[in-house]
């Protein structure tokens, strides 16, 4: 599927809970994936070249995109390196009969997330639990993964080229009367190339 040197490829099909415009006209869409029992929010970044404002809150939607890292301000001045999946491409999901006979029916595919990388391992840390594993993907930056240490899993030093499937997960963060989410993919399988 994905012969290529370098591969930063994210897909996911969720519905739409909700559109922040920027004031540059860029959005930020936020979708609700449901994957068995586990309720997700990931946020997706769609550049002020490709809004068209035909996607709606509640539609369901396929988007295509990768990740990009970038810096950026804190209130109190210091840096930081943020991270989002950038969208190329978002239309509005068939249904199941619509995908397979260009019938609309009512029923959709299953919601998901599904993160694709390969490329050079640029830093890897290690709490005991988790890996993070920050992955060289050229101009879009060096994303931070993560990957639950269990066994069998191959043994990963920095320079290494691997390639990795992973989900989108959100994580809620309270700080004192305010909240934020925050969006980390989490690696379900990997290989050493």
């Amino acid at each position: 599927m994905y012969d290529n040197e370098l591969v930063n490829a994210v897909e996911a099909s969720g519905k739409v809970i909700n559109i922040k415009t920027y004031s540059g006209g860029s959005q930020r869409i936020t979708l609700l994936i449901k994957s068995g029992e586990k309720i997700f929010y990931p946020h997706f970044f769609l550049p002020k070249d490709l809004v068209d404002n035909s996607i709606e809150e509640n539609e369901r939607v396929h988007i295509k995109g990768h990740l990009r890292t970038y810096t950026a301000k804190n209130a109190d001045g210091t840096q930081t390196f943020n991270k989002n999946v950038t969208i190329d491409e978002i239309k509005e999901e068939e249904t199941l009969t619509k995908q397979a006979f260009n019938h609309k029916g009512m029923f959709y595919p299953e919601m998901f997330t599904r993160v694709y990388v390969k490329g050079r391992v640029a830093k890897l840390t290690d709490d005991g639990e988790w890996y993070r594993i920050v992955m060289d993907l050229g101009s879009n930056g060096r994303p931070t993964l993560s990957l639950k240490k269990r066994p069998k899993l191959p043994k990963i030093n920095v320079d290494d080229k691997i390639c990795a499937v992973g989900i989108i997960t959100t994580a809620k963060k309270e700080y004192g009367d305010t909240s934020a989410t925050f969006d980390t993919v989490i690696l379900q399988d990997i290989a050493k190339l």
